[in-house]
């Protein structure tokens, strides 16, 4: 009995200790992140109370698009925030990110969806097991990785390829990201289709369907909200 209630308390005392640890962990990450938005406020304040800071930087030019007609600036819209004239727009990053995201998601969605399929509906037990791993092994890529890869090396394949005239351009950032975003499309998606009921695939096939029948017309139509939210989440 001594031992057994011994034992019980040293499942207490770890139990507790456990709770402690997760609490300290949980709470530690709300203080750091709390942290990172008071630096962040603190550097952009003096653009609310220091007239030096507002002038140097100007409203207008912070908020508005600025036009340039320069050999240097030929474009309406510029970004130069660290230049020995500022210049600063909206417009830039907008464009830029509407830009990258459409030429990601041109690439990445055919490409993860068209994966998916393969796995979840033709491939065979031993390729799905092999093949899922290694695309889903893309995500753990770290970003700086994948952008170092597109500044050094994917940037000059496609200016030799296709004769761009400036090494980074949308297209290299498009693929760079599509890098990123074709492992989270297709898990997603693959994980959509696998899950449909194998009754509607053995209906389809009792009707005369083919299996690209089936997949074409039942199993994409049954698995649509979740390979929407997949592409969502891409």
């Amino acid at each position: 009995m001594e031992l057994l209630n011994r034992g019980f308390s040293w499942r207490g005392a770890r139990d507790l200790a456990i709770a402690r640890f997760i609490r300290i962990s949980a709470w530690l990450s709300i203080a750091i992140m709390f942290l990172i938005l008071v630096f962040i406020a603190k550097e952009a304040l003096p653009l609310f109370y220091e007239p030096d800071a507002v002038a140097e930087v100007g409203w207008s030019r912070l908020f508005l698009p600025q036009s340039y007609g320069t050999p240097e600036a030929p474009l309406k819209y510029s970004w130069h925030p660290v230049s020995i004239e500022p210049k600063y727009s909206l417009m830039p990053l907008l464009l830029g990110t509407l830009k990258v995201t459409i030429i990601s998601m041109i690439f990445s969605i055919p490409l993860s969806l068209a994966a998916a399929i393969f796995t979840a509906e033709f491939a065979s037990k031993w390729a799905r097991e092999t093949f899922k791993p290694i695309v889903e092994m893309l995500a753990g890529f770290p970003s700086v990785v994948l952008g170092f890869f597109a500044l050094i090396v994917l940037a000059s394949w496609m200016q030799d390829l296709f004769g761009f005239e400036f090494r980074l351009n949308a297209i290299v950032a498009g693929l760079a990201l599509s890098l990123a975003v074709i492992p989270i499309i297709y898990t997603v998606c693959e994980d959509a289709l696998s899950a449909v009921p194998r009754k509607l695939r053995e209906a389809s096939w009792a009707l005369g369907a083919t299996r690209a029948e089936t997949t074409l017309r039942v199993v994409l139509p049954a698995a649509m909200p979740g390979i929407f939210a997949g592409i969502v989440l891409g």
